[in-house]
């Protein structure tokens, strides 16, 4: 394939070639890859969270992080609904707590280190 492909927007001749820079390419390449390594690590991160919340004990007694959450939530109320919310709203915001570093660096730094972003410093800060 000689690196050649057609635009057909309408706005040139319709089969008016356009040239796809290596260089280009090559970032968006590198770009790709590193996106996914961090997507693997959130997976990694966000499961053995889970695992940390269903099978490690907490230190001095045999109830795990999800059986104590329950204990400390029902001397509050006994009402499933709010039991339920409290513990999603627990659960939830640690692990946005503990992904927000990687979440940051993958939806801001990396768009901005490969010109992605379509907002520059200067719009953010209003």
């Amino acid at each position: 394939m000689s690196g050649l492909i057609t635009d057909n927007d309408g706005m040139d001749d319709p089969g008016s070639p356009v040239e796809l820079d290596p260089n280009r390419q090559e970032k968006a390449r590198v770009y790709a890859r590193q996106n996914r390594r961090l997507e693997g690590l959130e997976l990694l991160i966000t499961a053995f969270y889970i695992l940390a919340w269903l099978v490690i004990p907490l230190p001095g007694g045999a109830l795990n992080l999800a059986a104590a959450l329950q204990l400390f939530l029902s001397s509050w109320t006994t009402n499933e609904l709010l039991l339920v919310a409290g513990f999603s709203v627990v659960f939830f915001g640690l692990l946005a707590l503990i992904l927000l570093p990687i979440s940051f660096y993958s939806g801001y730094v990396l768009p901005h280190r490969y010109g992605l972003s379509n907002q520059s410093d200067l719009e953010l800060s209003r």
